[in-house]
């Protein structure tokens, strides 16, 4: 994983190398006014956590990833677009921290849907339904899902081709311990082949699961911290 450059300005990336199909997620200076402090950070694979309190930035820093925000200062890019752009968007997966679904659609349609949207194929969606443990519930209509349930049909659409870059704002804040740990295998496997994660979330044991290369520590819109994670530490003392 590249190393995250935290500072006030760094030289421009040459964005255009992630065009080789590479995962890759730079911000130059960018921020959020009264909400996240302008920071540059260079990602090309593996999982970066995101850790702090509600209201510490995890969500805007993720929203600017995920194109959902502009940012008021500096600029974002996805896979070598700006992060906002239609290409961008292609090459990214959002899964925020609530996910509106109809509630007399069936999973199966659900599904349906995300896959015309992702552009995917058969194989695709499959992996994802067994991925995330949806085969049982593939009749049933979203209404009549647990919390849990709702947050593995969220996973599996938004993940389901798994395109190159993933944002997932506390992905596990509804999933019991096998949902969290069916998440927790598909990150490390999508990492492991070369994407990036960016996953966040309140507390250290909750991102454990994922095995993250680096963690930033955030609070009251600022990072204060960058530290590697527990596959880095092991990989210095091999």
């Amino acid at each position: 994983m590249t190393r995250t450059r935290i500072g006030r300005r760094a030289a421009s990336p040459d964005v255009g190398a992630s065009r080789d199909g590479g995962a890759v997620v730079v911000l130059e200076a960018a921020g959020v006014e009264g909400r996240l402090a302008p920071l540059d950070l260079h990602l090309r694979s593996g999982v970066l956590a995101l850790l702090g309190a509600n209201g510490a930035g995890k969500s805007t820093l993720l929203a600017l990833i995920a194109g959902r925000l502009a940012p008021t200062r500096g600029r974002v890019w996805v896979a070598g677009a700006p992060a906002r752009s239609p290409a961008a968007a292609h090459a990214r997966a959002d899964v925020p921290q609530a996910v509106a679904f109809p509630g007399r659609a069936r999973v199966e349609e659900l599904l349906g849907v995300a896959r015309a949207s992702r552009g995917v194929g058969d194989a695709a969606v499959v992996d994802a339904i067994a991925r995330m443990g949806l085969a049982p519930l593939l009749a049933r209509r979203v209404g009549r899902l647990s919390g849990g349930e709702r947050q593995r049909l969220a996973l599996a659409s938004a993940l389901m081709g798994a395109p190159p870059v993933w944002c997932l704002d506390e992905p596990a804040a509804n999933l019991d311990r096998e949902g969290l740990a069916r998440l927790a295998a598909w990150v490390r496997s999508h990492a492991g082949a070369g994407g990036a994660v960016i996953v966040s979330a309140h507390r250290d044991e909750e991102v454990m699961a994922y095995a993250p290369d680096r963690v930033l520590r955030l609070e009251a819109g600022a990072v204060v911290a960058d530290e590697p994670g527990p596959q880095a530490r092991m990989s210095d003392v091999d």
